[in-house]
């Protein structure tokens, strides 16, 4: 199906079956839906690729059916969601890369369903190189090397609970080179080697930020892993992040328990700078108060990994090793309500001594 065009749905439009094993190319769409618009069956197995809309949704739009195992790559929308744009079904193994947008989402924008298990790679747009005004829960997916001209390199705005996911090597020309501007639960995430002027990992997330492992991000200005950020932060690793102002977190001022902040770098704060006073918590060289904070290392598993760099974040070990100061030493009142650890595993179980919570992103 190529070389069509329409002012709505240049492909496929107001289709209900199932859509399966075919390529879309090079259709286009005036308004919405450059390749598929309206088509709310099952959209499966198909190649969608080179579309444009000069509105939303340069390869898909309006689609509320599920959407799985499908390419989308190449396709472009002029202001919202080069991939897709206000598709509200299940979004899942999709490959979903080198799509733009000329205001918000290169890869998907405006969605409500889940979108889960999907490879998210090289999609730029202004806001939110990957996903921009997600209202569904965005789990399990890899979301790689996308870009954004202003803030979010990989999500921007997203408002459902951002869980599980892998988010490395992204990058916003200003705030969050992971995650900007969410007010979602944010957990139990990888988020590494990201940059931006502010933020480098998150900037200005006001929902729960816990159970994250946040290493190796970098900020040219403030907050290498986390900045203004208010929202509870709760059981998170930030390791090796850095920035001229807090290397590990900057103006943060929700409350900060159960935490490891270590080996970042700045020329202003190192750890933390203009944040809350933390507590229960890891921190290098700290000693700047807060109820029961220790600065002994925390003596992870194998902070250096397989290859022995500990600068290439992504295959590190920062769970804890069995003799770790940080086991049996957080505060159990400031638990989530799953109890669980990035890993799945239960937070309260006998550790050294007691049923207490560990300090981090994950037990030993």
């Amino acid at each position: 199906i190529s070389g069509n065009s329409a002012a709505w749905g240049g492909g496929l439009s107001q289709c209900g079956g199932i859509i399966l094993y075919n390529t879309i190319t090079q259709n286009s769409a005036g308004h919405c839906g450059g390749g598929l618009w309206i088509c709310d069956g099952i959209i499966q197995n198909n190649v969608v690729t080179a579309n444009s809309a000069g509105e939303d949704g340069g390869g898909l739009s309006v689609c509320h059916g599920a959407i799985q195992n499908n390419a989308i790559t190449g396709n472009s929308a002029g202001m919202y969601g080069g991939g897709l744009s206000a598709c509200s079904g299940t979004i899942r193994n999709n490959a979903i890369t080198g799509n733009s947008a000329g205001m918000y989402g290169g890869g998907l924008s405006r969605g409500g369903g889940t979108v889960h298990d999907n490879t998210i790679i090289a999609n730029s747009a202004p806001d939110g190189g990957a996903l921009a005004w997600s209202r569904g829960i965005i789990r399990n997916n890899i979301i790689r090397e996308n870009c954004a001209e202003w803030d979010g390199g990989a999500l921007f705005a997203c408002r459902g609970t951002i869980r599980g996911n892998t988010i490395v090597c992204n990058r916003a020309k200003y705030d969050g080179g992971g995650i900007a501007h969410s007010s979602a639960t944010i957990e139990a995430n990888t988020i590494s080697e990201n940059s931006a002027w502010c933020g480098g990992g998150l900037a200005y997330c006001d929902g729960t930020i816990r159970s994250n492992s946040i290493t190796g991000n970098s900020a040219e200005s403030c907050g290498g892993g986390v900045h203004g950020s208010d929202g509870a932060i709760r059981n998170i690793t930030v390791i090796g992040n850095s920035a001229r102002r807090g290397g590990g977190l900057h103006d943060c001022d929700g409350s900060i328990v159960n935490c490891i902040v270590w080996g970042n770098a700045a020329l202003h704060g190192d750890q933390l700078y203009a944040c809350s006073e933390p507590t229960y918590s890891c921190i290098e060289n700290w000693s700047a108060g807060g109820e029961k904070n220790i600065a002994e290392d925390p003596r992870f598993i194998d902070p250096d990994g397989p290859d022995n760099k500990a600068e290439t974040y992504q295959d590190n070990d920062y769970r804890l090793s069995a003799d770790s100061p940080c086991i049996d030493r957080g505060d159990n009142s400031a638990l989530d309500m799953s109890g669980l650890d990035a890993h799945g595993n239960l937070r309260i179980a006998f550790g050294i001594t007691s049923l207490t919570v560990d300090m981090g992103a994950n037990k030993r």
